[in-house]
């Protein structure tokens, strides 16, 4: 029975940690697309490569002490007005 317990007790700690990662995963992948897509935006409405578009958002993440997918957030939000 003890063997039992210890197994469910140690089964549910996984499920906790993997439903963790999983999260980070999520957000993580969340966090590419949005960047991707302010790229994608940078690089039309500047006519410039997606390297230089990438690059422009990265400087701009650093130089204000931002996360970068912040700054892609902004971008695109300002892209839909």
């Amino acid at each position: 029975m003890l063997a039992v317990l210890t197994t469910a007790i140690g089964l549910a700690n996984l499920e906790a940690r993997l439903k963790r990662r999983i999260r980070s995963i999520d957000e993580t992948l969340k966090s590419r697309r949005t960047i991707e897509r302010a790229v994608k935006i940078l690089s039309a409405t500047k006519g410039i490569t997606e390297d230089e578009a990438y690059k422009r958002l990265r400087d701009k993440s650093q130089n204000s002490k931002m996360p970068i997918a912040s700054i892609a957030e902004a971008i695109i939000a300002s892209s839909e007005i």
